[in-house]
């Protein structure tokens, strides 16, 4: 009777435990869709790259409250990475193939490591550019199916302090960000069609008016 009665708090606590982490995965995924949803919301009302940029970078850095966070963004026509967005350390551009930022945009996927990263990023033929950090997670930005840049958290303290839900979270703002950069893209293409029609405009009209 004591062990029947001893399996039957065990199954308790385990349905109790099982609701327990079914509980905080849906509380962690309801807390993720705010998030994104802030982000997107804050991203759709802002067509100019340079603020957008900023605006993704404050709004990372409050949500991971990382030690460092960057956006870096590829300029394609001189393979040169640019980080318009950093936070906790300064980068300065970096030639296309250089450390864990270009070996995001070449394989267009996450990186995410939480030890050892200087012996790993050797693994991978990647150079450490600047501080070495203690948790890195990385995520690529794509931009009409290419990627185009990085978001990245850092910790300089701890390790392990990304894991699966935080590169969800990231890439999913990433995703954001690469359709907030594509119709800013848009917008600006307009503007210039915009100013060079009425420039043809102003020119014909002044054409007109120097044969009357």
């Amino acid at each position: 009777s004591d062990v029947r009665l001893l399996q039957t708090l065990a199954g308790s606590l385990r349905v109790a435990l099982e609701s327990a982490r079914l509980f905080a995965e849906t509380e962690q995924r309801a807390s993720e869709l705010a998030t994104v949803n802030t982000v997107s919301s804050a991203l759709a009302s802002e067509l100019d790259i340079d603020p957008l940029i900023q605006l993704v970078g404050e709004q990372t850095r409050s949500i991971f409250r990382a030690d460092v966070v960057y956006v870096a963004l590829l300029d394609e026509a001189t393979s040169t990475i640019n980080f318009p967005y950093t936070y906790g350390e300064e980068l300065t551009p970096m030639r296309l193939g250089e450390g864990l930022t270009s070996r995001i945009i070449q394989t267009g996927k996450p990186l995410l490591m939480n030890e050892d990263i200087d012996k790993q990023s050797q693994e991978m033929g990647a150079s450490i550019v600047g501080v070495l950090s203690q948790s890195y997670l990385g995520v690529p930005i794509f931009v009409s199916g290419r990627a185009v840049g990085v978001v990245s958290v850092q910790s300089m303290s701890q390790h392990g302090v990304f894991n699966e839900g935080h590169e969800r979270l990231l890439s999913t703002i990433a995703s954001n960000v690469g359709t907030a950069l594509h119709n800013a893209q848009l917008y600006k293409e307009a503007q210039v069609l915009r100013a060079s029609a009425e420039a043809a405009n102003t020119a014909k009209s002044e054409i007109g008016r120097a044969h009357v």
